[in-house]
């Protein structure tokens, strides 16, 4: 259900089966789609569920556990479906993993924060159970 929000936060944080990064998972229905938050180039498709696209300015956006809908060097326009909703590698039920990333190249990324609109301003560090609109 959308209306859950954000289910898990990982500020910089590490665990036994992923590495230390900012990001968020938020539930979403089986089958919606996932859209790109800005226009860039899809550079990786990983574990045939998680799609990496690259950004002009040279952030990279990860959308994991759904099902891919674009292929490896595809270019999409900011708010192009590139996934649908799915739980693959993950027994919590269908969610988005979405991160970003600062890199020239893939494979050579650092982790960094994503700030959120919501109603009361900019967010940036999100609660469990709130809803936001990934910005700029």
């Amino acid at each position: 259900d959308v209306r859950k929000g954000v289910t898990r936060i990982f500020n910089g944080e590490s665990g036994p089966t992923y590495d230390q990064h900012d990001g968020l998972d938020t539930s979403c229905p089986r089958g919606t789609e996932i859209v790109s938050v800005a226009e860039g180039r899809v550079i990786a498709i990983l574990n045939e569920s998680t799609v990496a696209i690259q950004h002009s300015n040279q952030l990279i956006s990860v959308y994991g556990h759904g099902d891919p809908l674009v292929e490896e060097n595809q270019f999409v326009p900011r708010g192009y479906p590139v996934a649908l909703c799915n739980n693959h590698l993950t027994e919590s039920g269908p969610h988005l993993h979405f991160a970003v990333y600062r890199a020239a190249v893939w494979g050579n990324t650092q982790s960094i924060p994503v700030r959120f609109q919501a109603d009361s301003g900019i967010v940036y560090r999100p609660r469990r159970g709130a809803r936001y609109l990934a910005i700029r």
